[in-house]
């Protein structure tokens, strides 16, 4: 079982999350790639039984990333479908309504490609912290228990 990771990160912060989710998939023996999402096509998840992505929320319209914009606009014209796909992200709560608001855009995105939610959305504000492990670990048990349940 394989899975690909790719975020972005304009602090820091999701570099950390993908960092500490691919230690958790990894230690549940899942083989991981992890990559910035300028360095990666959508396509990629082709290739890939999991499909993540760690996403900030950019603007005061809780705006896509530049950096992940076309990754975004490309997403619905792939087919996933028989993939299983997580989203997550760190942002700042002092948004209140747009908090993590990309996140639950690339949700949405995702689902238009045929894979499968593994897990519920994770959002996390600001860099993480203790607690936010746990969370992020339950995400990729839920993402791996996903896939062993579709290969049945």
């Amino acid at each position: 079982m394989n899975a690909l990771i790719v975020y972005a990160s304009f602090t820091g912060n999701n570099e950390a999350v993908a960092q500490i989710l691919k230690d958790a998939l990894i230690a549940l023996g899942i083989e991981v790639r992890l990559e910035e999402c300028p360095m990666v096509s959508p396509y990629a998840f082709q290739d890939y039984d999991i499909c993540i992505i760690v996403t900030y929320t950019w603007g005061r319209e809780g705006e896509i990333p530049d950096e992940f914009c076309d990754f975004f606009d490309e997403l619905p014209k792939i087919d996933l479908k028989g993939k299983v796909y997580g989203i997550l992200g760190a942002g700042d709560t002092l948004y209140d309504d747009l908090f993590c608001k990309a996140v639950d855009d690339f949700d949405h995105q995702m689902a238009l490609t045929g894979a499968a939610k593994g897990a519920d959305v994770v959002k996390i504000d600001a860099y993480p912290q203790k607690g936010d492990d746990v969370a992020i670990n339950h995400f990729a048990h839920s993402l791996v228990n996903r896939v062993k349940l579709d290969v049945q």
